[in-house]
């Protein structure tokens, strides 16, 4: 009994980091990235920038140095975030085609908020409704989004 099991649990261990590494060095550059840029962009209308994405066990999809430029001046942050990250239930995304956020965990998180005239915001547009249209490829469903501080340690 400990001779096949013994194997099996490595053999288990060793599927498991390979399909890490998959998803890592495969699907992630070639998928994800693309749909992240192309919703990101298409809903803020805005230049998003990030150092990395990569998946980590149990922190799920982290995305590392995140920027949002301001609408009408690109140089100057709207937001930017030390980390993000948010574990992605792998089933729906491999069946269905759709990407969930249960949770959205914000880490380092800077804002720039002005007011450009009396009735109008550097986010206003941000919180206009905006139309949705039927796609194919993903569906993207977000759940909640928690803001975390850093302590000095974990800023380093």
């Amino acid at each position: 009994m400990r001779k096949i099991l013994i194997p099996a649990i490595v053999i288990f261990v060793l599927a498991v980091l390979l399909g890490v590494y998959y998803f890592n060095a495969v699907f992630l550059p070639k998928t994800l990235r693309t749909i992240i840029n192309e919703k990101a962009n298409e809903f803020l209308q805005r230049d998003l920038t990030y150092t990395s994405i990569e998946y980590r066990l149990g922190q799920g999809l982290t995305i590392s140095g995140l920027k949002v430029s301001q609408q009408k001046d690109p140089q100057k942050i709207l937001f930017k975030a030390e980390r993000v990250f948010s574990n992605i239930p792998v089933i729906p995304l491999v069946k269905e085609k759709k990407i969930i956020f249960p949770q959205i965990v914000v880490e380092g998180f800077e804002a720039s908020l002005f007011r450009i005239d009396e009735n109008t915001w550097n986010i206003s547009d941000l919180l206009s409704q905006k139309p949705q249209k039927a796609e194919k490829g993903f569906n993207i469903l977000l759940g909640k989004i928690k803001h975390r501080a850093l302590t000095p340690k974990q800023s380093t």
